[in-house]
């Protein structure tokens, strides 16, 4: 199972009025910055 697989199971809960972008994808960018040492939104 790849990591993208493994995050489609997580339920989306946002209206569809929000949902401009997959909840996957923006789970998986967050994780990404993580790793790579984001410290913060700017």
């Amino acid at each position: 199972m790849t990591f993208i697989e493994y995050l489609s199971v997580v339920e989306e809960t946002r209206s569809k009025v929000n949902q401009k972008h997959n909840l996957v994808d923006v789970i998986f960018l967050v994780i990404s910055a993580i790793l790579a040492g984001a410290e913060g939104w700017q």
